[in-house]
């Protein structure tokens, strides 16, 4: 199932998401669930920039540049949003 940084990611819940990532370490920025997503994928499919900024700051590129089981990125899914900032990020 869905860990808490990526229901946290996905509602643009900042403070939450860095407190858990403080908590976890940036491990905690790059796990995924049974179909490959991460907290990234949800906070760019919903354009969340500055959760994107803190998982790219506690877990490095890894923590944005995961392809999920169908090999779709973090970058695809804000593009597809037209989320053009979480392009950026």
């Amino acid at each position: 199932g869905r860990g808490p940084l990526s229901v946290m990611a996905e509602r643009g819940h900042e403070a939450v998401a860095e407190a858990l990532l403080r908590a976890g370490g940036g491990e905690l920025s790059w796990a995924a669930d049974a179909d490959g997503q991460t907290a990234a994928a949800w906070a760019a499919g919903e354009g969340h920039v500055g959760v994107l900024r803190l998982l790219v700051r506690y877990g490095g590129l890894r923590a944005v540049g995961a392809a999920d089981s169908k090999g779709v990125t973090p970058l695809m899914r804000a593009s597809a949003g037209g989320h053009v900032e979480a392009v950026r990020v």
